[in-house]
C-alpha cells in the first residue's frame, strides 16, 4: 500500500492592502517620479540652457546673457556708485559709437565721483525686451534709467491683426521669452527646474515641426507677409511696455527718462546706394580697392564704423517705417506726458541732418555726441543724483 504524502499546510491568504497604505506607496512613487523628472530637468538645465543645476531662478540669462554683470555685480548698484541703467536696441551698443562709455565719462566729470553705467542695450531688442530684462532686476535700485526704444517694434507688424499680440507673443522669439523668462521665478518655480522644462517642451516640440529658421528677435517672416506690416500695430504695444517700465520705476523710486527716437532717411533712399556707399567706406578703411565703383550716392556722414550701416529692408519697407516711427514718436511722447516722465526730445534735436546718422538710425560719432548730450540735459530734470525714494525726482518736464 502506498503512503500517501501528509497535506502541505494551508498558506495564509494575503491580506488586501488597506486604502492607506496604497495611498502611500502611489504618494511614493509619485515622489520617485516627480524627483526623477526634476533630476532630469536639472541635466537639461546644465546641457542645453548652460545654467547651474542648482539655479533655475536664472532663467533669463539665457536670453539675456547682459544681466548676468548686474546680478552678480559687486557693490550691486545703490551702494556707493552712481548707477544709471540704459535700455535700448543697437544704437546703445558698444559697436556703434560707444555711448555708454561716452555718458559714463562725461558723468564723472561732472560729478566728480564713481560712476557705473550698466548698458542692456543690445541688437534686434524692443521694449519688451527692457521691460523683461527690468522686471529681473527687482532687488536692485538706479540713479537713474534711461530707455530708448521705437524702430525694433516695427518688425512684429509683419503679421495679420488677427494673430498680431500684444506681448509680441506671435513672434517665435518672444513666445519663448515671454514663457521662460516674462517674469522673474517665484515660489515652486524658483527653487525647481521642472516647471521651466515643462513650459519649454511644447516650444521645442513647435520648431522642430515648423522651423522658421534660428531663434532670434530680428528673425523675419516671410515676403509673403511684409505686406501686414503696413497696419502699425505696435503702438499699444509701446504704450504698454512703456508704461509698465514707468510704474515700476515708480514702485521701486528709479527716476527714469524717456527719448524720442531720432532717425532719417534722405529722399531718394535706396538700400542698394547704402550697400554701395558703405562697400566704399570699408574698402578705405582696409586700404584697398572697392568692389564698387563710383562716389558715395547717399548723403549719410561718412562713419568710422561703416560696416555696421544696416539697410531699411531689415525692418521692412521704407514706407512702414517712416510711418512707424512718426507713430511711436507719438507714443513715447504720450507716455510721458500721461505718467509725468522727463521727456528728451531727440528726434527734434537731430532734425533733418545726415551729419548724425551712418543709416536710418544708427549715429555718426556726431550723432552719438548729440545723444549723450541729451541724456545729460535729461538726467538734469531728474534732480540727478537725487536719494533713493524722493517724490521730486521725477517732475513732468520735457526738453
Amino acid at each position: 500500500m502506498q503512503r500517501q504524502p501528509p497535506p502541505s499546510p494551508a498558506r495564509p491568504t494575503p491580506r488586501p492592502l488597506s486604502r492607506r497604505r496604497k495611498a502611500a506607496f502611489a504618494l511614493a512613487a509619485a515622489l520617485l517620479l516627480l524627483l526623477a523628472l526634476e533630476a532630469g530637468a536639472r541635466l537639461w538645465l546644465v546641457y542645453d540652457r548652460h545654467l547651474p543645476a542648482a539655479r533655475p531662478d536664472l532663467a533669463a540669462l539665457t536670453y539675456y546673457p547682459e544681466l548676468r554683470p548686474l546680478l552678480l555685480a559687486d557693490p550691486p548698484p545703490g551702494a556707493d556708485t552712481c548707477d544709471v541703467l540704459l535700455l535700448g536696441g543697437s544704437v546703445l551698443f558698444e559697436y556703434y559709437g560707444g555711448p555708454a562709455l561716452h555718458l559714463e565719462a562725461a558723468l564723472e566729470q561732472r560729478l566728480h565721483r564713481p560712476v557705473r553705467v550698466w548698458n542692456l542695450g543690445r541688437p534686434s531688442h524692443a521694449s519688451r525686451d527692457s521691460l523683461i530684462k527690468y522686471r529681473w532686476l527687482d532687488s536692485l535700485r538706479f540713479d537713474a534709467v534711461v530707455v530708448y526704444h521705437a524702430i525694433n517694434e516695427l518688425r512684429t507688424n509683419h503679421a495679420p491683426a488677427d494673430r498680431f499680440r500684444l506681448d509680441y507673443d506671435h513672434v517665435p522669439w518672444y513666445r519663448e521669452v515671454n514663457a521662460l523668462a516674462g517674469h522673474p521665478a517665484g515660489g515652486f518655480s524658483r527653487a525647481c527646474a521642472l516647471p521651466l522644462l515643462v513650459r519649454y517642451a511644447p516650444l521645442w516640440l513647435e520648431r522642430q515641426l515648423r522651423p522658421r529658421g534660428p531663434l532670434a528677435p530680428d528673425a523675419m517672416p516671410g515676403p509673403e507677409d511684409l505686406i501686414h506690416g503696413d497696419d502699425i500695430k505696435s503702438t499699444a504695444s509701446l504704450a504698454a511696455n512703456l508704461s509698465e517700465i514707468a510704474a515700476i520705476a515708480r514702485r521701486r523710486g528709479d527716476p527714469l527718462l524717456l527719448l524720442t527716437y531720432a532717425w532719417w532717411l534722405p529722399d531718394g533712399y535706396s538700400d542698394e546706394d547704402l550697400l554701395h556707399d558703405r562697400e566704399l567706406a570699408i574698402a578705405r578703411a582696409e586700404a584697398r580697392p572697392p568692389t564698387v565703383d563710383g562716389p558715395r550716392r547717399l548723403p549719410f556722414a561718412d562713419p568710422l564704423y561703416a560696416d555696421f550701416a544696416q539697410p531699411v529692408s531689415i525692418w521692412g519697407r521704407r514706407e512702414q517705417l517712416v510711418k512707424g516711427l512718426s507713430l511711436h514718436n507719438e507714443v513715447i511722447r504720450a507716455v510721458a506726458r500721461d505718467h509725468a516722465i522727463p521727456l528728451v526730445d531727440l528726434a527734434a534735436r537731430m532734425g533733418d541732418s545726415g551729419d548724425y546718422f551712418i543709416d536710418i538710425c544708427h549715429l555718426s560719432p556726431a550723432g552719438v555726441a548729440r545723444l549723450v548730450d541729451g541724456i545729460l540735459d535729461g538726467l538734469t530734470l531728474l534732480s540727478f543724483p537725487a536719494a533713493p525714494g524722493d517724490p521730486a525726482r521725477q517732475p513732468a518736464h520735457s526738453t
